[in-house]
């Protein structure tokens, strides 16, 4: 879409000057107007691309369908609202629908909407879109039912993980604790990170563990409890 600015000279108060200069005249006036009529039929265009026709009333920002919900239960209908969580997601519109007494997400353009985490995830998704979670990096997309995990799983993806000032290289990554792990799972894990010396690898063959806070210099992996097999 094209935007109209206004073309008239910077007004100045020299005497010296041309009266175009010194003056405010009618094409001053026609060029302000259509710069400003310009500037309202883009909006309009842009508005109607969210689905908000002339007439509606904007009620003002909120971080999450509900609490707009709650807020204003009874709005008027055609009535807009953003939905934005502040945490670099995109920003939706909710308009309000006097039929079923509800706010509504509008349908973005985007193919992909970003969300900052799963819980932040609209309650009925949007067939066709993919959404990405800001924190995880996780993929989802809407059944029509339910959402589902797009793309790889996320537990074959190789995170690092410190743990008293040991570091452990793993296949899944469950933060700082490195819990969770099951059998078969590959764990490496050394001293000094930066060399990455004395490290071992093993598998863990019994019940699920967490990685220990310390191993010792010997090329060897403690896991509390379980047993492992080591390939020094």
């Amino acid at each position: 879409m094209s935007v109209l600015r206004i073309t008239y000279p910077t007004k100045t108060n020299n005497p010296s000057d041309p009266d175009s200069v010194r003056k405010f005249q009618f094409n001053d006036a026609n060029d302000l107007k259509a710069a400003v009529n310009n500037h309202a039929d883009n909006l309009d265009q842009l508005l109607q691309a969210v689905g908000i026709t002339e007439g509606t009333n904007s009620i003002g920002v909120f971080v999450s369908l509900s609490i707009l919900q709650a807020a204003y239960p009874n709005g008027a209908n055609g009535s807009y609202a953003v939905i934005d969580d502040g945490q670099g997601g995109t920003p939706n519109v909710a308009t309000y629908n006097n039929g079923t007494s509800l706010w509504e997400l509008s349908t973005p353009d985007e193919s992909i909407i970003w969300v900052s985490n799963q819980a932040a995830l609209p309650g009925t998704g949007i067939s066709q879109k993919l959404y990405i979670a800001l924190d995880t990096g996780t993929f989802y997309y809407w059944t029509g039912s339910q959402y589902e995990t797009a793309g790889p799983s996320v537990e074959v993806v190789v995170k690092y993980i410190q743990n008293n000032g040991r570091y452990f290289k793993t296949e899944k990554g469950y933060g700082n604790s490195g819990s969770g792990h099951e059998e078969n799972d590959i764990v490496e894990g050394w001293h000094d990170n930066v060399n990455r010396d004395r490290w071992s690898r093993g598998v863990i063959i019994g019940t699920p563990v967490t990685l220990p806070a310390d191993f010792d210099d010997q090329a060897k992996i403690f896991l509390l409890n379980d047993k492992i097999n080591i390939n020094q």
